[in-house]
């Protein structure tokens, strides 16, 4: 069987989704959107999928099973209700939601579509993660009652990552990856 993927948000994630989807001998991006039209035009010319003018008409594209979610958080639960009520599965990039209101309302959507969902934390395989996450749940470093997170990276200013509304903001944005953790 072969998935036919919808990719929202032709940023730097949609990107890499698209390309890691196309990397799969099972799956193929068929369409993708992003408000940007030289960004979803430049995608949909790299990886052979349709440019569409709307996140709506990329869902409702002919044979998409699949939807990746690769917009700023702000807009996650508006396109997964969307891909849900049209019985597309979802991969959503994290943070999932901006409040518990969108997220209980994107579980609600998913449950009643009986669809699959599935979050990105492209950082679970990353090492140092999965060693960290194996001797925290063996119980090797005992009952932690205190946690401390240490992230220096260069991150380049994006409206997307660091405005609040769309994001929660820098710290949620990146911050949720520990947590996961």
């Amino acid at each position: 069987m072969s998935l036919n993927i919808c990719v929202i948000g032709c940023g730097d994630r949609g990107i890499d989704h698209a390309r890691t989807w196309n990397r799969r001998f099972d799956a193929s991006v068929v369409s993708v959107f992003d408000v940007d039209i030289s960004r979803r035009e430049s995608l949909a010319d790299e990886v052979g999928a349709t440019a569409c003018d709307s996140f709506e008409a990329a869902i409702l594209h002919e044979g998409v099973d699949a939807v990746s979610v690769c917009v700023p958080t702000a807009y996650h639960c508006e396109v997964t209700c969307c891909a849900t009520d049209n019985e597309r599965h979802v991969f959503c990039e994290k943070p999932l939601a901006l409040d518990l209101e969108q997220g209980r309302k994107m579980l609600a959507a998913v449950e009643a579509a009986g669809v699959q969902f599935m979050p990105c934390f492209q950082l679970r395989d990353s090492s140092p993660y999965p060693r960290q996450r194996e001797l925290f749940n063996s119980g090797t470093l005992g009952s932690p009652v205190r946690l401390r997170f240490t992230d220096i990276r260069e991150v380049r200013p994006k409206q997307a990552m660091h405005k609040r509304a769309l994001n929660g903001g820098v710290v949620v944005d990146m911050a949720c990856h520990m947590v996961d953790m």
